[in-house]
């Protein structure tokens, strides 16, 4: 279960720890969803509505789950965090239940 993400840890070792590649390649991850290097070293208490649903989604992604459950998922993602949200759930072969209230 992905749950929330720490907030007292660099998001780079938040990907870090679940991630199976190089640092140089967790770096390349965290760019490619909208976080430059020079902010990498922030914590998720530190980053707005958009970019923590960036992370969740770059989480995700990373660690391939079989089944997702998404509570209101659109009420606080950018247009590119929607985006990518949709891209990986098409891409990807999971199951996913959209609650809504």
């Amino acid at each position: 279960m992905l749950g929330r993400v720490p907030i007292n840890e660099a998001i780079f070792k938040v990907l870090r720890d679940i991630s199976s590649g190089s640092d140089l390649n967790v770096k390349h991850k965290l760019v490619a969803a909208g976080f430059p290097i020079e902010e990498q070293h922030k914590t998720s208490s530190e980053l707005n509505g958009g970019q923590k649903a960036r992370l969740q989604i770059l989480l995700i992604s990373t660690l391939k789950p079989n089944i997702i459950i998404l509570y209101e998922p659109t009420n606080h993602i950018d247009i590119a965090g929607c985006e990518a949200l949709e891209n990986e759930l098409i891409n990807s072969k999971v199951t996913v239940f959209f609650l809504f209230t």
